[in-house]
């Protein structure tokens, strides 16, 4: 779809349940607590998800299976079982902008197309041409999303890495490159980028989660730099502290 127009809104359909900012954590916690069912709709060779360099296991990366017409019902690429925390995190991130665009779709009078989610999720570059068709409500309501998500990603990735990654599914947190690469330098850029580009209409001197996250970088490769393996590095009290400051600066975002 092309973002220079409005290609992504689609005509409007009844939708069953009205969901807003008020319900949106009980909504949200129902879907996710119905049975798991097999995707009819699973879309095997969708684009974006292809081309995507951050797409992981069956729900991070772009999910078209999750939509307002399924119920918001958590479908997976190969499976609607989330694999593994970091799996999950995005699985509840996949059901969350859902419930947003159900809400927008309640209050504009038309439904959305699967790809409304990906321009959303890179706002802080599609901002100019996604607001004359979205409300702020909707904005709050992915913001809320996003910064879920990655206080998450950031309390996941320390975990594991001061833990000296003992969750076999998710030892590549300590394997620089790959996995960990993708994880830092697509998914959590992107989104820190998102949060950080919905606070410039408020006024701010604190740094930016993209500056905090960059400093952490710093700081960990000179812990390293002293020949400590990531693991170690991770157990520095500056370390710990560059994620405190951003699991801090997250949860501000939360209440704002």
């Amino acid at each position: 779809n092309n973002v220079d127009s409005p290609s992504f809104m689609v005509d409007f359909e009844d939708i069953e349940v009205p969901i807003t900012l008020n319900n949106f954590s009980t909504k949200q916690e129902q879907i996710l607590q119905e049975p798991a069912t097999s995707s009819s709709n699973n879309k095997e060779h969708y684009l974006p998800r292809r081309l995507y360099p951050g797409t992981y296991k069956n729900y991070c990366g772009p999910t078209p299976e999750v939509n307002v017409p399924g119920g918001c019902r958590p479908h997976g690429w190969h499976g609607d079982e989330a694999l593994d925390p970091v799996d999950d995190a995005c699985r509840l991130h996949d059901v969350s902008y859902c419930i947003c665009e159900s809400n927008l779709s309640q209050r504009k009078g038309y439904t959305v197309s699967d790809s409304l989610s990906s321009v959303v999720a890179l706002r802080f570059l599609t901002r100019p041409v996604l607001m004359p068709f979205v409300d702020q409500e909707f904005i709050d309501c992915i913001h809320q999303a996003d910064a879920n998500l990655i206080e998450k990603g950031i309390q996941l990735r320390g975990e594991e890495q001061r833990s000296n990654c003992k969750n076999d599914g998710l030892n590549w947190f300590c394997q620089e490159g790959g996995t960990l690469s993708s994880f830092e330098n697509v998914n959590v850029k992107i989104f820190l980028k998102n949060l950080d580009s919905d606070e410039k209409r408020i006024a701010t001197v604190q740094p930016s989660l993209t500056q905090l996250e960059n400093k952490r970088k710093i700081d960990l490769r000179q812990e390293m730099s002293n020949g400590k393996t990531l693991s170690e590095a991770s157990l520095s009290q500056r370390i710990i502290q560059d994620e405190q400051d951003m699991l801090e600066s997250v949860r501000k975002k939360k209440t704002q």
